[in-house]
Parts: C-alpha cells; sequence; structure tokens
C-alpha cells in the first residue's frame, strides 16, 4: 500500500491522519476529538479501542489524501 499525506492540509475530525509519536510510533487512523491538551486517535479496525494522547506525545498529525492498495 501506498499512502500520501499533506503537511499543509488543514485536519479536521474524522479524517483520515497519519500520526507520528515523539517515542517513533506511526499510527494510521482516524482523527477524533481534539482538544488543546488531548487526542484521540479511531483505528480502521473495529475491534481496537480508540487511542487517546497527550499533544506532548505527538510530533505531527498529517491529512490523508490518498491511498492506493
Amino acid at each position: 500500500e501506498r499512502i500520501v499525506v499533506s503537511p499543509q492540509e488543514k485536519i479536521r475530525r474524522d479524517d483520515r491522519v497519519v500520526v507520528l509519536t515523539r517515542s517513533g510510533d506511526l499510527h494510521v487512523c482516524r482523527l477524533g476529538r481534539e482538544g488543546a491538551h488531548k487526542v484521540e486517535l479511531i483505528p480502521f479496525r473495529q475491534d481496537t479501542p480508540p487511542l487517546t494522547l497527550s499533544r506532548h506525545e505527538v510530533l505531527w498529525i498529517y491529512r490523508i489524501i490518498w491511498v492506493s492498495q
């Protein structure tokens, strides 16, 4: 699979995003709630619970603009 992201695109709730954390974890998911201190990530797999990260843990969040399989 190939994923194209855009650092310039504004992200909104329910957007498909790629998130890189300070620990080096890379998450491909939907953006849930986004607040001043926390970010909620919703996995595409229904059996996986949402992940909440503090803003400090996140290096960047980029919006996915294209995916090929």
